[in-house]
């Protein structure tokens, strides 16, 4: 009797185990993609090269909705929007130009902001944004630059935030 009762409890708590499992996996699955890519006006072979003459430093970013929600989100000003770090040849941080940090000191203080784009996107779909990545971090020397992107996820989606693969570009003189 004994031996049945405690098959029967193992049996119960290694299917409780499994379906928790199986539903840990589902939650892994990407809910928001978000995959960066040199702006396409710096086709190059090799590594994608930028001037270091103050020349805008772009990259596009693909973001897209992997969940069965549709989610909501806004573009305002990429240095919010978007947590990007970006690091040199060293793997060192490069800092904030005093533009960003501008900006980043008048989140909420102010009605204006550069764009005010209501993004809406169903399960399955895609939109791109471009962030000048010149104009938001210290990269006048020249050198070997890695950079990433990270955004929170739409409400809809829940908390978590999705992060981009890392591109490197050279800035050139």
């Amino acid at each position: 009797m004994k031996k049945m009762l405690a098959k029967k409890v193992l049996g119960t708590a290694g299917i409780a185990l499994f379906v928790l499992a199986s539903s840990g996996a589902k939650d892994k699955v990407a809910r928001f993609e978000i995959t960066i890519r040199p702006s396409p006006d710096c086709a190059t072979e090799g590594l994608p090269e930028f001037k270091a003459d103050g020349s805008r430093i772009c990259v596009v970013v693909n973001i897209k909705n992997s969940s069965s929600r549709i989610t909501h989100f806004a573009l305002t000003d990429p240095a919010f929007d978007y947590l990007t770090q970006v690091a040199d040849a060293d793997g060192n941080p490069v800092p904030d130009t005093e533009e960003c940090r501008k900006t980043k000191e008048n989140v909420g203080k102010s009605n204006s902001v550069p764009r005010n784009i209501g993004v809406r996107l169903k399960p399955g779909q895609a939109t791109q944004d471009a962030i000048d990545v010149g104009y938001l971090y210290k990269m006048s020397h020249p050198g070997t630059y890695s950079i990433q992107v990270q955004r929170r996820l739409g409400e809809e989606l829940g908390t978590g935030i999705a992060t981009s693969n890392t591109i490197k570009i050279a800035v050139v003189p």
